[in-house]
């Protein structure tokens, strides 16, 4: 299971909130074979995360995922 939190200090558009929860969902359905099955993450944005471009995001997010020690060995 994978949660997305975009608050309104990261942006107060909708819209723009509305485009990372779409990226990170794009990036997870993508990556979901590396996930060991039945995790629960949550991905908590902060403010600055609606300027990173998408190949920027995804990036981030690989490194994020690679220190928590998400993937499967």
């Amino acid at each position: 299971r994978f949660g997305f939190v975009v608050s309104k200090k990261v942006s107060p558009r909708s819209v723009v909130r509305n485009l990372l929860r779409r990226r990170t969902s794009e990036w997870v359905r993508k990556k979901l074979l590396f996930f060991p099955n039945g995790l629960a993450v949550i991905f908590l944005f902060e403010k600055g995360a609606e300027l990173l471009s998408r190949r920027a995001l995804y990036k981030e997010m690989e490194n994020m995922c690679e220190r928590a020690g998400l993937f499967k060995h």
